[in-house]
């Protein structure tokens, strides 16, 4: 077992948050989401993410590829600096047909104490018409933390049932 100091702890909190944090998009929809996060050698962190997605273009239609975006801001700075990062979120979305989209980005360093923000972006091609939700799903971020190696951080989100975003299909 490894001890960890309370440093270390909101390092991996910080790491945890960039997963989950709020989220930005031609239309912007906004939304807030519960997770809890998995932190290795700490244990389960609790969050709320509240941000924007942005469908693009705003009129989706069937065999119409459409770009969904996710800006992420974590509502602490980093206490740490970070090498570099990877994250990937999921979006569920159901209807006429029922698909997972992950929206992935990945970037450089961080200094301890910087705002950490970032884009994510992932696409969607509808194969059928109607109205589908889109729900907040599973969420990864792995970090290369300066004084701690790497670490991967995995998220779910405490109520999926609550769509974010309602696309109506043509």
């Amino acid at each position: 077992m490894i001890t960890l100091g309370k440093k270390t702890t909101t390092v991996l909190q910080v790491v945890a948050l960039v997963a989950i944090a709020g989220q930005a998009l031609a239309f912007r929809y906004e939304f807030k989401a519960p997770y809890t996060c998995q932190i290795p050698n700490v244990g389960p962190l609790e969050g709320s993410t509240t941000g924007y997605t942005t469908l693009t273009p705003g009129t989706v239609k069937v065999g119409t590829p459409t770009s969904i975006a996710l800006a992420v801001k974590a509502p602490i700075d980093s206490p740490e600096d970070i090498n570099s990062w990877h994250a990937a979120i999921d979006i569920d979305v159901t209807g006429p047909e029922n698909v997972t989209v992950t929206t992935e980005a990945k970037g450089g360093h961080f200094s301890g104490g910087d705002l950490i923000s970032m884009q994510l972006n992932g696409t969607w091609t509808p194969t059928k018409p109607g109205t589908y939700e889109l729900r907040p799903g599973k969420a990864t971020v792995t970090g290369d933390v300066q004084v701690y190696g790497q670490v991967t951080i995995n998220c779910t989100p405490d109520d999926p049932g609550t769509p974010f975003k309602v696309v109506t299909v043509g």
